[in-house]
Parts: structure tokens; C-alpha cells; sequence
């Protein structure tokens, strides 16, 4: 509220600010055995399960800890937010609580909306949380009075088309030589295991077809160094 009274203050449209609602938490490592707000901290928060970040959780992260009855929850008036603690641990963030007063908040001040960060951080399942997929997303929605958006995979065509006539290229055909494997002495071992794991999804087919200019040069000759390491060898033993 400071902030935003700052902005205004200082001769900011209303209609240009908005209110951010992140859908994830900050973690912190605790130094001492105080746990309340702004307690000393000696770091970041141990990663996430699924996030593997450290000092960040996503908000379902932070709801699989809330169901655990090793993390205690606090609520902080002022700030109208949450944190929680287990051990050394201390987490601050946003649920659908806390987003609800904040959009509530946005538009009672008429500003020009609120914006969550980030959408994948939030309950996508349902899970979690146990609630509907995405909860802070649809409580700011239904909050704002806006409808919840519907969405369809846009329908997209593709076209192929023969490059115009020019050089000729040449193409390699790479034969299988199983029903489960792509091979052939060319491709280096990692685009080897990619051709087969492809193949592995979309069934073997005949044969592969390679714009030369794809594949990557061949390894140069080993050269035969067994005369010359004798001779260092020698001169080494001798002295010289």
C-alpha cells in the first residue's frame, strides 16, 4: 500500500500500475533458533523437489509442506501474507487467501490490475493443493470478476515445399539394420542413441534419409605415435 500511494504520489497513473501476485515462496536457512519475522538467516532455503532451486518454491511445493504437520504456518497481518517454519527452514508466500486481498486491494484502488508470476508455478493439477488446477490463478479471476479464460490447441497447417531449383545436393541414406536400431559407422554415438529413441517412438522405418551438410565431420586419423613415444621415453631414461 506504501508503495502504490508512493507511485501515486509522485504522479503515476492509476491506470499503469498493477499489483503482483507471485505464485510461488522465497526460502530461507534459519541461523539461530528464532523463527519470526526477520529472524537471521545464514541463506537460501533448501531446493525443491520439483524446482530443485534453491531459496525458491513453487506454490505447489509449498502446499505439499502445508499438509505436513512438521511446518508451522503464520499469518502476517500487516504484510497480509503468509510464512511458515520446520526446523531450520522459513518460507514466505502467497496462497489464495492472501491473493484474494490483493486483487481485492487492486481493484478497490482502481488500478490497472494485478499480474501473476508465474502461472506454472501455481497448482496446475489440483493435487497439491487439493483444490481446483491453478487456484490463485482462478481466485484472482473470480476476484476481478473476470471469466476464466478457454483455451483450445490452435489448429495450425503445414506446408512443405520443394527449394526452388539450384545446386543439386546430396543426400545420405542411412540404412537400419534392425527393426529396433538405427545404425551406421558415421553418426557419432549420442546422435546414435537419439536416431534410436526416435525410432523407438514413432516405429523403425526403412531407411533414413541425411542432408549431408547435417552431419558432422568425421573424426580425424589416429595417428600411430609408437615410435616417437619410444624415442621420449629413451631420451628421458638417458638424461637428455
Amino acid at each position: 500500500d506504501g508503495l502504490v500511494k508512493l507511485w501515486l504520489s509522485l504522479g503515476v497513473p492509476r491506470e499503469k500500475l498493477l499489483i503482483g501476485i507471485p505464485a510461488y515462496g522465497r526460502s530461507f536457512t534459519l541461523a539461530s533458533r528464532q523463527k519470526g519475522l526477520h529472524a537471521p538467516v545464514s541463506g537460501p532455503g533448501y531446493p525443491g523437489r520439483y524446482t530443485k532451486t534453491r531459496g525458491f518454491l513453487s506454490y505447489y511445493e509449498i502446499c505439499e509442506k502445508e499438509h505436513s504437520r512438521s511446518w508451522q504456518k503464520v499469518w502476517l497481518d500487516t504484510e497480509k501474507s503468509w510464512y511458515m517454519t520446520s526446523g531450520d527452514q522459513w518460507i514466505s508466500y502467497e496462497d489464495i487467501d492472501s491473493a484474494t486481498l490483493k486483487a481485492q486491494y487492486a481493484k478497490g484502488e482502481q488500478l490497472a490490475g494485478v499480474f501473476i508470476w508465474s502461472v506454472d508455478n501455481d497448482e496446475f493439477s489440483g493435487f497439491f493443493c487439493n483444490t481446483e488446477p491453478f487456484p490463485i490463478t482462478r481466485q484472482v479471476f473470480a476476484t476481478l470478476n473476470l471469466p476464466i479464460p478457454v483455451t483450445s490447441a490452435p489448429a495450425i497447417a503445414i506446408q512443405s515445399r520443394l527449394p526452388a531449383a539450384g545446386p543439386s545436393v546430396r543426400f545420405v541414406n542411412v540404412q537400419s539394420q534392425s527393426q529396433s536400431s538405427l545404425s551406421s559407422p558415421i553418426l557419432p554415438p549420442n546422435l546414435q542413441k537419439l536416431l534410436n529413441a526416435l525410432s523407438a517412438l514413432s516405429g523403425t522405418p526403412n531407411d533414413v534419409h541425411m542432408h549431408e551438410a547435417t552431419l558432422p565431420a568425421p573424426p580425424p586419423p589416429i595417428a600411430h605415435l609408437t615410435h616417437n613415444a619410444e624415442y621420449i621415453c629413451s631420451r628421458h631414461r638417458m638424461g637428455r
